[in-house]
């Protein structure tokens, strides 16, 4: 029989959620195969308590689990659907696999997930902030001395976790033979000696039919487990704070501050803002969703199209944003296998696939943060090169400055200078380059440039139904270059906005990529290169196109009828076929007096960026 104390481990837990879980608890009982240390067991925020689910329960999820994992579960060791993509069985051995709340293709998996969501109503009504989306993950020790080092399950990459919930489907396991025993420390810090080592620690075997409650902040681990070992883990999360304003936000207009403070209800399509967001198995993707609609100044008149690229079993938590319900609406999407993946321009085809009408478009990469206010910006400096140009179709575009952190814990400088696009040099695959230089101050109406970046671009949505996007498969340098230019030909104008609103994660250290996940296909890659170059060799037989082949035709079709491409080509000072790019290329912009943050930025000398 299981001791009095054992029973009371540390029951923090309010007294409505306690009987709650007490209606699936017997009078019989089951004995811990380690006894608490005394240190821990008084001030730990721990709940244990056996029988939760019955044995014929307990052993038909064991079973629907072994099958579920066996289809869809990830390969034993990978680090985590919201955190760094790499295997460690040192670090983790489990295999692991996310399943939906409301799922009904295995019945007895649900019943024990609806036994354990039932207690989400008490802890809201007992102060618990657990009103959040609840997250689901099945996982199995495969034996073999798999264990999970020590970490916390609310971490930088998942903040909004309160609670872990734990039930355990392993009928008849004996912790003294099979170890697989959950560790959990009374202490905030990652690093200590470990219970093997006499570090105090709460010891719970993971006996079939138990169910453990904890704080997601307190650091746990699991202990070698030599047999297979199941466990169903629901995650209770609070909802997404508002994000702190922050010290950038003074240096805004006071229109802007003053829009934020009185958000304007819903606007109609013709004020309306489509955002275009490609996410490659990104943990920032929702965080960028989140900033985006905090920092709108008029959010009801966004609407975010966005193309998630993921694993389904493994990776559901990517796509769970930290917005309010309300808000939900306001965003379409589409999932794709990343295994299906071939590169951003699929991706961003099908994002512009979500459009709705919108007057604005705006598509942006899946890792960005935004100045307060940023859609009220954007908006006047479109109207601005408007009415400085009657007639035109401008377009702003740049490469964004960067930000470091990540999720709520990002960083956004007070730095708002705007970045410049330059040419930089060829690549060996005849693509060219381009980079991003500060500018030594802000200016007051955009400032007029040549390239574009398909990273920020923000125009009205005339440049999504002239020029739409072309799947190209495994394009990556190019992708700008042949929208450029048929950006260009169409009649559009590139500028750059005068003060940065928009910022960019550069450091991909943080998530896997495209080309480190899925296998290349040379053949293709080979053929939308082609594709692009020779669109650019066009230029010399804009004059003459009765004697281009049939795929000459078709390419040179892709590009729009109000500019030549020898205008284009002479316009940005860049010739694709001698690979000779001039200094206004190198400059970025006609604007002799427009000063670089480097001094040295826009004199680079030619010699060292031609490649052929």
């Amino acid at each position: 029989m299981e001791t009095d104390s054992a029973l009371q481990l540390i029951a923090a837990l309010p007294d409505a959620v306690k009987r709650q879980v007490y209606s699936h608890v017997t009078t019989e009982g089951v004995p811990l195969a380690q006894v608490p240390h005394e240190e821990a067991r008084n001030t730990l925020k721990l709940c244990v308590r056996d029988h939760f689910l019955p044995k014929e329960a307990c052993e038909a999820a064991r079973q629907e689990a072994e099958r579920l994992l066996d289809a869809s579960g990830r390969q034993a060791g990978f680090a985590g659907a919201a955190a760094q993509a790499f295997c460690n069985l040192a670090f983790r051995g489990d295999r692991t696999c996310w399943i939906k709340p409301d799922q009904t293709e295995w019945p007895a998996l649900r019943t024990a997930t609806d036994a354990v969501l039932a207690l989400q109503r008490e802890l809201k009504a007992e102060g618990y902030d657990v009103n959040g989306r609840p997250s689901i993950q099945l996982s199995c020790y495969p034996g073999k001395g798999a264990s999970y080092a020590r970490h916390a399950d609310a971490s930088g990459t998942a903040p909004d976790r309160t609670l872990t919930a734990i039930v355990y489907l392993n009928h008849g396991w004996d912790a003294s033979a099979q170890g697989g025993q959950l560790c959990v420390y009374n202490v905030s810090e990652r690093e200590g000696p470990g219970y093997l080592l006499g570090e105090p620690a709460t010891v719970i075997a993971p006996l079939g039919g138990r169910f453990v409650v904890f704080d997601s902040r307190l650091h746990h681990e699991v202990l070698a487990s030599h047999k297979p070992r199941y466990a169903l883990t629901v995650w209770f999360k609070r909802e997404a704070a508002a994000a702190p304003v922050t010290e950038s936000a003074a240096r805004r207009s006071a229109l802007t501050q003053e829009a934020q403070l009185c958000p304007q209800p819903a606007r109609s399509p013709a004020e309306q803002i489509f955002v275009s967001i490609a996410a490659f198995r990104d943990a920032e993707a929702r965080w960028t969703v989140r900033d985006l609609l905090q920092k709108a100044s008029r959010p009801g008149r966004v609407r975010v199209g966005i193309v998630w690229q993921v694993d389904a079993a493994s990776e559901a938590e990517l796509m769970e944003l930290p917005i309010p319900a309300s808000q939900r609406s306001q965003v379409r999407e589409v999932q794709l296998d990343y295994r299906e993946a071939t590169g951003p321009c699929k991706a961003r085809v099908l994002a512009q696939a979500l459009w709705a009408g919108e007057a604005f478009v705006l598509q942006l990469d899946a890792h960005m943060r935004f100045a307060p206010g940023w859609d009220a910006s954007l908006v006047k400096w479109l109207c601005q090169a408007e009415a400085a140009h009657p007639g035109t179709k401008p377009v702003l575009s740049t490469y964004p400055p960067g930000f470091e952190g990540l999720g709520p814990d990002a960083k956004v400088p007070l730095d708002d200078r705007p970045t410049l696009l330059r040419a930089s040099h060829f690549g060996p695959d005849g693509m060219l380059r381009l980079k991003g230089s500060r500018l030594a101050r802000a200016a007051d109406t955009p400032i007029p440039s040549l390239f574009w970046a398909a990273g920020f671009s923000f125009s009205r949505s005339a440049l999504l139904t002239e020029v739409p996007y072309q799947d190209l498969p495994f394009l990556f340098f190019g992708e700008e270059q042949a929208m450029l230019a048929r950006i260009w030909t169409a009649g559009f104008d590139l500028y750059t906005p005068p003060r940065s609103v928009v910022w960019h994660l550069w450091s991909r250290a943080y998530r896997p990529t495209f080309h480190s996940c899925v296998p290349q296909d040379a053949k293709a890659k080979l053929e939308s290169q082609r594709r692009v170059l020779e669109l650019f060799c066009l230029a010399q037989h804009d004059n003459n196109s009765s004697g281009q082949t049939g795929q000459q035709e078709k390419t040179h079709a892709d590009l729009g009828t109000a500019r030549t491409l020898t205008a284009f080509q002479e316009t940005i000072g860049v010739s694709y076929s001698s690979k000779h790019i001039s200094t206004l290329a190198l400059r970025g912009c006609r604007d002799q007096h427009l000063e670089f943050a480097c001094k040295h930025d826009g004199k680079e000398p030619m010699s060292n960026l031609a490649v052929s």
